[in-house]
């Protein structure tokens, strides 16, 4: 591949993924101020410790198998050894599958526990019960995005999201009107993952179709992904204690008022790293793709392309996060906790641009 058409093909899927994220992004704040306005705090700290506790399960049902798909799969078509695509993504679903059975059943062990915690008058089993769903559909619902990500294919993702966040929002809306719960919430993301996994799974049908389907034995293609996978779980759920079970710990010792403040802090804070996301998802993609080609000096121009951009959008989200706070304690009153939270954390936002890309295009080159 030519280098142009290469620069050509990364920008591409670059506005695509980005595109996906400023949607997705932009419809979470949305969805975010309708909660926000519309549930109580003590109904928005249910919410926020159900997501948070949904995310952790996740971090099994995934087990990184998404971005190890796209490592992989990208690596080998980079070779253009399509037969090893083809035993990757037969590989990489059944564990999958049984990565996101194994969280769905400790969920459900643990469903008495997870409603003990949402809230102290313990009557949020249902929404207990969606947590534990959402669980064990994410984990291939994620896998089936790696593979999209790993041929390449960035624009199906971006309008599959888009479409989904429309009806989220038909159905959010229409239940505002008559009457919105933490319950009716949880149920409709449900009902959006299940979705996902649909439209994801007929563009990985449709792809897999055109390939080269020789039947070879598994056991390698599991055992390079799960070499690879083990220690991206455990990295994974490193940077979850790091950025996310804080809210767990805030929800065990203080008060739903402040729970719901430092979530909202929280929320708003994901917005600028899934931007900065959608950009490391495709560049590891590139590199992943390179490195099937060994050309290694196009590699280090991405990286330090790269590290460039990182810095500059750092600083532009750490001083744009900065004044958001205000605007955000305008708008809710109720919730000026989460300002004071946002103007402390701000410079974060300049550290982690530089350090994730940093390590991200490092572990897609290993």
């Amino acid at each position: 591949m030519e280098p142009k058409h290469e620069s050509k093909k990364l920008w591409i899927n670059s506005f695509w993924r980005l595109s996906q994220v400023v949607s997705s992004g932009g419809f979470a704040a949305l969805f975010s101020f309708i909660y926000t306005a519309t549930l109580s705090k003590a109904e928005f700290t249910v919410y926020g410790v159900a997501i948070t506790v949904a995310q952790l399960l996740q971090l099994l049902s995934n087990f990184g198998l998404r971005q190890t798909a796209t490592r992989f799969i990208a690596r080998s078509r980079g070779a253009g050894n399509y037969a090893d695509v083809v035993g990757f993504v037969r590989a990489g679903l059944r564990l999958a599958v049984g990565f996101s059975a194994l969280a769905l059943v400790l969920a459900v062990l643990a469903n008495p526990w997870i409603t003990g915690f949402l809230s102290d008058d313990g009557g949020h089993g249902v929404v207990a019960l969606a947590v534990a769903l959402i669980a064990g559909f994410a984990g291939i619902s994620l896998f089936l995005q790696g593979v999209l990500e790993g041929i390449g294919n960035f624009k199906p993702i971006t309008l599959c999201s888009a479409a989904l966040n429309l009806v989220q929002l038909a159905l959010v809306g229409a239940f505002w009107y008559f009457g919105l719960s933490v319950t009716i919430v949880m149920f409709i993301e449900l009902g959006v993952m299940a979705a996902s996994i649909l439209f994801y799974g007929h563009q990985v049908l449709r792809a897999y179709r055109k390939w080269p389907r020789e039947r070879a034995p598994l056991a390698p293609y599991r055992r390079q992904m799960m070499v690879y996978a083990v220690p991206l779980f455990i990295n994974m759920v490193a940077g979850f204690l790091y950025t996310k079970v804080d809210i767990l710990f805030v929800k065990a010792f203080t008060g739903s008022g402040d729970t719901a403040d430092y979530f909202l802090m929280m929320h708003i804070y994901s917005f600028p790293l899934q931007a900065l996301g959608a950009y490391i998802f495709v560049l590891n993609t590139d590199i992943a793709y390179l490195v099937g080609q060994k050309d290694t000096e196009r590699i280090s121009r991405l990286f330090y392309r790269s590290e460039k951009m990182g810095l500059f959008f750092g600083l532009g989200m750490s001083v744009l996060f900065y004044f958001l706070s205000y605007l955000v304690v305008a708008i809710f009153p109720n919730y000026e906790g989460a300002g004071h939270l946002m103007r402390l954390v701000s410079p974060l936002l300049l550290l982690k641009s530089v350090s994730h890309i940093a390590s991200e295009i490092g572990r897609a080159h290993v």
